[in-house]
């Protein structure tokens, strides 16, 4: 799908579900895990010498930067987002009374190839994130080019988080279906996949190691993608109530869930420090 298309897209989500979870993404469960590993590894980060800021990359309309800054009160949270209307949905959600927080996030509209750019953006961060955000870029060298500008705007000493679907993941948890007679999902047709070698290789090339991977995902994606379809006709069943059992198993057992099950989520989250 090219660019304009994409964009449309999430246009028409964003009109169609304002500020409701549902206009990022279909599955409420991933959410609250995707949120959980965020906040987890923003935790190691103790922002000694680092400016005491996060940026979201692709935000959407909100939900990430409204946790973090619920948990964080003593960091600056901005987020941007390429949608104008989910930027306003982010901007929505931030003035209803229960987010009355002492220092909400801002929110700007902005693209992730040029933030270099940005009028309303900092020189630096001390933690710069995506979710699910790079996939919405149709070519590899895009991609690419998107991890330049977020290397440019991570602070020396700070953290890049991706949290982004992997092409390996996927391809491990499709090899699990067909183990058992399911065919292989594709990926929604707005959405490519991340080649997680070529893009390792790019950020090591910009001065970045990799310093840990939380596959957080692994156990939720095999029930909600493997085992469930194998027992109602490969149906995938968002808001089967086993989905909320499962994910509540993984959030109150986040350091066992995320290695003991394997690397068969869609969603990955791996944690990359940049070199002083």
């Amino acid at each position: 799908m090219d660019l304009d298309k994409i964009k449309q897209h999430w246009t028409n989500w964003a009109h169609d579900f304002g500020d409701d979870l549902r206009a990022t993404t279909k599955t409420p469960t991933i959410k609250l895990l995707e949120i959980a590993a965020l906040k987890r590894h923003i935790k190691l980060n103790d922002f000694d010498n680092l400016p005491n800021t996060v940026l979201e990359v692709g935000c959407g309309n909100g939900y990430n930067c409204h946790a973090i800054a619920s948990d964080f009160e003593q960091l600056k949270v901005t987020g941007i987002d390429f949608i104008p209307e989910m930027v306003q949905a982010a901007i929505d959600i931030t003035k209803k009374p229960e987010n009355n927080l002492p220092r909400p996030p801002a929110f700007y509209e902005g693209n992730v190839l040029e933030l270099d750019t940005h009028q309303h953006l900092d020189k630096h961060y001390g933690v710069v994130f995506t979710n699910r955000c790079l996939i919405n870029l149709n070519t590899h060298a895009l991609q690419r080019e998107a991890l330049d500008q977020l290397a440019m705007k991570t602070a020396p000493g700070g953290m890049l988080i991706l949290l982004e679907n992997q092409q390996d993941t996927h391809g491990n948890q499709n090899r699990l279906r067909e183990s058992i007679g399911l065919d292989a999902r594709a990926p929604a047709e707005f959405n490519l996949f991340m080649d997680k070698a070529e893009y390792i290789d790019h950020l090591v090339s910009l001065d970045f190691e990799i310093i840990s991977e939380d596959n957080f995902a692994s156990l939720h994606d095999i029930l909600l993608y493997v085992l469930l379809p194998y027992t109602n006709g490969g149906k995938v069943e968002y808001d089967h109530p086993l989905m909320t059992a499962v994910t509540q198993l993984i959030l109150n057992n986040p350091d066992h869930a995320s290695v003991s099950f394997g690397r068969f989520g869609q969603n990955q989250l791996q944690v990359f420090k940049k070199k002083q």
